[in-house]
């Protein structure tokens, strides 16, 4: 009964991974992953992170996502408050039995706008070079199935056309605000594979990567001297998935350290004709912890299957660790705030 549901798990799997981008559930902590108009949105200049995300590794080809990006503000004292963003982002993806992978590498430009004295709003781009690989030998196909059992020296006889490259175009809008010394919101939207590139290891020129539309937002507010929550959400589409983060995090701050905890529910609802897979099959509860010394920020989150799926993966879903480093080469800040979890 397992290994049928492990089949299962894994055609589910197909659905979904065809029709969507890696991402991580903690979105606020990796932010050149969330928006292109985030670039450069830092407290002080500079900001290097890192990501990473281990998913299902109870089944025999688990999903392994991970970045490291740099990003930083420039002309922030010449442009009196409004700033230029620049970065660059590596992400690399290793997903199913076939090992591919997916690295990419992406140059971020954006430009944030000083409104007022306590608001910013920016517009982003993300330029990036993607590469896909595969290992057709780890592979087994229909030619190599014989009366005997599987025969994986028999010739495959598909078309491989070797690894996948191309330039892919992103761009995003966002908008952030100080409203009072306890209250300050977040609001963003982006879309991705502008350029919608083609996309096949057989060379079929209908096989494209679909846009995907995002919309985030948030808001921090002060409950007490030392605590504060900050409610937030994801929404994403792409093809025919949709999915939605939302939770919060509270926050304990002290003068030398702030502590994070939360939770988010996270739901995958699947439009298309061709799945008979229940919606709430592709569903998780998120629990993370963080903290924050100063200028440094690492969180730890666990994904935890929340429905007849943690049958196939053992009741293991996927766990998540950030790291961001944020540096001052002058001590000027940005005037708001950008989201921390």
């Amino acid at each position: 009964m397992k290994r049928v549901l492990l089949i299962a798990f894994a055609l589910l799997l197909g659905f979904v991974i065809n029709a969507q981008d890696p991402h991580f559930s903690q979105f606020n902590a990796s932010p050149l992953t969330l928006n292109p108009a985030m670039a450069g949105k830092v407290q002080c200049t500079y900001r290097a992170s890192v990501n990473y995300r281990d998913q299902w590794n109870s089944i025999p080809a688990p999903y392994v996502t991970y970045t490291a990006g740099f990003d930083m503000a420039l002309m922030k004292e010449k442009l009196n408050g409004s700033a230029i963003g620049v970065g660059i982002l590596a992400l690399n993806d290793r997903s199913g039995d076939g090992n591919l992978t997916a690295p990419n590498i992406g140059l971020f430009l954006a430009y944030h706008q000083r409104l007022g004295s306590n608001s910013l709003l920016s517009i982003g781009f993300q330029g990036s070079f993607n590469e896909k690989r595969i290992d057709p030998t780890k592979l087994i196909f229909p030619n190599q199935i014989t009366a005997g059992g599987v025969d994986p020296t028999l010739p495959n006889n598909e078309p491989f056309i070797g690894d996948i490259q191309y330039f892919d175009l992103n761009a995003g809008m966002h908008f952030s605000s100080i409203i009072s010394d306890n209250f300050s919101l977040n609001i963003g939207t982006a879309v991705y594979h502008i350029t919608q590139p083609k996309e096949s290891f057989l060379n079929d020129p209908n096989n494209k990567v679909y846009l995907r539309y995002v919309a985030h937002g948030g808001f921090t507010t002060t409950l007490s001297d030392q605590w504060t929550i900050s409610p937030s959400a994801l929404y994403m589409r792409q093809a025919n998935v949709d999915q939605l983060n939302a939770g919060a995090s509270f926050g304990y701050h002290t003068d030398e350290a702030s502590v994070y905890f939360g939770t988010w529910y996270r739901m995958h609802l699947l439009t298309s004709n061709q799945s008979n897979f229940n919606e709430s099959m592709l569903s998780s509860v998120i629990a993370l912890v963080g903290v924050e010394f100063n200028t440094l920020i690492l969180g730890f989150s666990y994904d935890i299957t929340a429905n007849s799926l943690s049958q196939a993966n053992s009741g293991r879903g996927g766990f998540e660790l950030s790291l961001q480093y944020t540096g001052c080469i002058r001590k000027t800040r940005n005037i708001t705030q950008c989201p921390t979890f």
